[in-house]
């Protein structure tokens, strides 16, 4: 059985001004688009497949034009048209392609250190040095 005292602690419980009722109604609602959107927008990214290519090794790191050189890295493209390599200016003919090897015969090159970059999507790796 519900007494009288109930039935009042209830009722002065109900806000009974129509703004104080909208204000939380907004608050509520801001608070519900706002966590749908953070959940909404959250997707795993690899830093690295935004930033590009990575080349963690080259072998052999001197030789001259014609050496076959081998870059070993991650985020390379899967096939050899997705991928683009250069010894400074030069672009180096692609024998074969994975996501983390790349086959190369290295250009014809001024005696010298030349910077070997991996450009993959537009996204260019950071140098590594071979000798000429």
């Amino acid at each position: 059985m519900i007494n009288h005292r109930q039935v009042a602690k209830f009722y002065n419980s109900i806000s009974h001004s129509p703004l104080e009722n909208l204000s939380k109604i907004c608050q509520f609602t801001f608070l519900s688009v706002f966590i749908i959107f953070l959940f909404a927008s959250c997707k795993k990214t690899n830093i690295n497949e935004v930033s590009g290519p990575v080349i963690t090794s080259i072998s052999p790191s001197r030789g001259i034009a014609g050496t076959v050189v081998t870059l070993t890295g991650n985020y390379f493209g899967a096939t050899v048209s997705q991928n683009k390599v250069s010894f400074d200016w030069q672009e180096a003919v692609i024998n074969s392609a994975s996501k983390t090897q790349l086959i190369v015969v290295a250009p014809q090159h001024l005696p010298g250190i030349a910077a070997v970059r991996v450009t993959v999507n537009g996204k260019e790796s950071k140098a590594v040095n071979y000798e000429f």
